[in-house]
């Protein structure tokens, strides 16, 4: 933990006035990081996005992959489906072994699911 402490002003308070209470203020430092749903929505829109096309195609690329094996149960998977299965997947990797990307990687299945779940 990091310690920042007030101003001199402030801090020179004399401690018959703040009852013996030390005014340092404890926090945490400032994070820089994007966040995992900023991040998640970068691949989803960005990098990922300029690589494969839009996700929804490479779901439907996937999903006619799917219907053509011979396996009755992947025929009859959606693209949501496999969407909510990646995040399990991701889920599974997480439990395992925590990784940032997993964490990214499942919110971004998560939206997808969303947003297929709409279409």
């Amino acid at each position: 933990m990091t310690f920042y402490h007030l101003p001199a002003c402030e801090r020179d308070v004399p401690t018959f006035l703040t009852g013996g209470v030390d005014l340092t203020v404890k926090m945490q430092p400032e994070d820089k990081s994007p966040g995992v749903l900023k991040e998640a929505d970068s691949l989803i829109n960005g990098d990922r996005q300029k690589a494969y096309g839009k996700p929804e195609d490479n779901f439907r690329r996937w999903m006619n992959l799917c219907a053509a094996t011979e396996r009755p149960r992947i025929k009859d998977l959606t693209m949501s489906d496999l969407a909510y299965l990646m995040v399990l997947g991701k889920i599974a990797r997480e439990t395992a072994s925590h990784k940032l990307d997993n964490q990214v990687d499942g919110c971004a299945y998560f939206e997808l699911y969303e947003r297929l779940l709409r279409d």
